[in-house]
């Protein structure tokens, strides 16, 4: 793919020059969405962990890496601005080679079959995850849609905690509870039977109550933030016990676990999920780390 890999990286540093911009979970979070995987050890500074993406990443990731970046500064409200100068150098760089940036922050593409170096009208959509149908007409999605919804979560909440409507009240996300009920809503969206707080049977005289249990696709699905006080290395302690515990739950083949990162405490959600993800004793564990690049708002 033809892509001005240098000036193109130096155009998205300017974003996240001299620490500013989103957090290093949120780098994780497109990262991880876009299949490139960071060399160990990673460079301290966002900036650097945005250059060596750009210039390191494989000719099948570059797109959907710059993409997910892009996604990442939409959502924090980055071109909220369409006259902000860094929108119109990081616009240059990609045209340089045919691609085109809107106001607003989404990338036309020039197709690759393309020799006039005009833009090309954009490639097709690529299609969603196939979804199931079930017996009773209910449209079902993939573990891998359900998967891609708990991370974009923070996108879709975006309209309710950042109110644009005058005198409108943004949804307040100050705990786990808030994050919790966002995440029942989302399921409720697209499953027929969501059961909340079911209990795990007992092991070793003690037993967890997980967040959810889909029970028809016989999914647990589990939600944790981050706080001051409740770091990685909590987490996944926590995540160890109910792990073993669902182990032994006889409704139970796939159990999700989403780390929503309001506190930005994450220094390495790819090596996090990695370490707890895959098969335990018969239980698929899917382990994922999301950064919550919106603001908290408080109750009061």
């Amino acid at each position: 793919m033809d892509f001005p890999r240098r000036e193109v990286a130096s155009a998205f540093n300017a974003y996240w020059f001299n620490g500013m911009g989103p957090s290093h979970s949120s780098i994780d979070t497109a990262f991880i969405l876009a299949g490139y995987m960071e060399d160990e050890p990673r460079p301290a500074s966002k900036s650097a962990r945005i250059s060596q993406a750009i210039l390191d990443a494989s000719d099948d990731v570059i797109q959907p890496l710059i993409e997910e970046l892009l996604n990442v500064l939409r959502s924090q409200g980055y071109f909220d601005d369409p006259k902000d100068p860094k929108r119109k150098v990081l616009a240059i760089a990609l045209s340089r080679h045919g691609h085109s940036l809107t106001p607003e922050g989404f990338v036309n593409w020039r197709s690759s079959s393309s020799k006039s170096g005009k833009p090309a009208p954009n490639a097709p959509i690529a299609k969603p995850p196939t979804l199931v149908v079930d017996t009773l007409e209910h449209s079902i999605p993939s573990t891998a849609l359900l998967i891609s919804s708990l991370r974009r979560l923070p996108n879709a909440m975006r309209p309710l905690v950042v109110r644009t409507r005058k005198g409108r009240v943004p949804f307040s996300i100050t705990d786990e509870y808030d994050v919790q009920d966002a995440v029942h809503a989302m399921l409720n969206s697209f499953y027929p039977d969501v059961r909340a707080e079911e209990r795990s049977p007992s092991s070793a005289g003690s037993s967890s109550t997980m967040d959810f249990l889909l029970k028809r696709e016989e999914i647990a699905v589990e939600v944790k933030v981050t706080k001051p006080g409740r770091h990685e290395k909590d987490i996944k302690k926590e995540l160890l016990v109910d792990i073993h515990d669902y182990e032994e739950h006889p409704s139970v083949k796939t159990l999700i676990a989403v780390v929503y990162d309001l506190a930005s405490t994450f220094t390495n959600s790819a090596g996090f999920e990695s370490d707890l993800s895959g098969d335990s004793n018969g239980l698929t564990v899917h382990v994922i780390v999301v950064g919550w690049p919106l603001p908290l708002h408080s109750s009061a």
